[in-house]
């Protein structure tokens, strides 16, 4: 373990996903709307735990909205909670660019915990 760093692994192992998927369809116009709801992490300090969790809920949503792209359907998306986020913020640049700019050590040793601890998540 990095010890500039000892908190990170603490932190980021014991914060859960917390969010939600909706699949909606207009009744007349059968028109499909993807909602998701999620609220992200609030510690600036640990900016990097609520760009993960963000990715994770685009993630899932990209997946539903594919299948019904698969069968023809022409799918909105609404991403909606609590951001937890300014507009200089990681989570805030992800979402309205699509990319994050913002690389410093600690970003890059936080981001490759993460991705382990998302990979053993994911082996389990």
């Amino acid at each position: 373990m990095n010890n500039k760093f000892p908190e990170t692994w603490t932190d980021i192992s014991i914060r859960s996903i917390m969010s939600q998927i909706l699949v909606l369809k207009h009744k007349e116009s059968k028109k499909l709307v993807i909602v998701g709801n999620t609220h992200l992490y609030w510690n600036p300090k640990y900016h990097i735990i609520a760009l993960f969790h963000i990715h994770a809920l685009c993630s899932k949503i990209q997946a539903v909205r594919e299948v019904y792209q698969k069968q023809g359907e022409g799918v909105s998306v609404v991403i909606c909670g609590g951001m937890n986020s300014q507009t200089t913020s990681l989570v805030h640049a992800y979402l309205t660019d699509g990319v994050v700019s913002q690389v410093s050590e600690e970003f890059l040793f936080s981001a490759t915990i993460c991705i382990l601890y998302l990979l053993f998540c994911a082996a389990i």
